[in-house]
């Protein structure tokens, strides 16, 4: 989807310019007392105004789109994770 910028063990910042808008998209996965915890985050400069347009439009899409991609990512962690049941 888009080019990785720069990737740590817990981190990875992947993003694009366009003439229209800038973005990056921070992901970071820390150790915590349940497990993972994982944070998301999203930068745009805007550029112009078709930039301001699009993102008025796409942003609750993009709300959803994040907020799905991240449940799925937990209940495939859950799936290798879970324990036989006997």
């Amino acid at each position: 989807m888009f080019p990785i910028i720069s990737s740590t063990g817990t981190e990875v910042v992947v993003g694009g310019d366009d003439k229209h808008l800038d973005s990056r998209i921070w992901i970071s996965i820390q150790p915590s007392l349940k497990g993972s915890e994982v944070t998301v985050s999203t930068l745009v400069k805007i550029n112009n105004l078709f930039g301001r347009v699009y993102l008025f439009i796409i942003m609750p899409f993009h709300k959803l789109l994040t907020r799905s991609l991240l449940e799925r990512a937990v209940n495939r962690r859950d799936k290798v994770h879970r324990k036989p049941e006997r």
